[in-house]
């Protein structure tokens, strides 16, 4: 019974997603699925590893894609908005998330 409660945080994305699909609003429902993707990370397994520490490899790395097709998305429509082409929005749009997705990973991992 304990492992089917946590079927419901993505659930209720789903269908929030699958209803904000049916309106106008486009970016709910990006931000609806943003959200059920992120609950379902909790479904995939937590590797070792290689000195058998139990690190979250999958979960990091599909957030870490998530991120960028995330904010490549919010990117894009931020320089569509400004008069560009799309083709031109698209490459801005997938630069900028690249290198913040490198500035956040490159503070992250110095040490202090």
């Amino acid at each position: 019974m304990s492992r089917k409660i946590l079927l419901l945080p993505p659930l209720f994305l789903l269908v929030g997603s699958v209803f904000s699909c049916q309106s106008n609003e486009s970016l709910d429902f990006w931000f609806w699925l943003f959200g059920f993707l992120f609950s379902c990370l909790i479904f995939l397994p937590v590797a070792l590893s290689f000195d058998d520490k139990k690190v979250p490899v999958f979960q990091i790395f599909f957030l870490m894609i998530l991120f960028l097709i995330f904010f490549a998305r919010l990117a894009f429509w931020d320089f569509l908005s400004l008069g560009l082409k799309t083709h031109e929005a698209l490459l801005y749009g997938l630069g900028i998330s690249i290198g913040l997705l490198s500035a956040i990973m490159i503070i992250k991992g110095q040490k202090d």
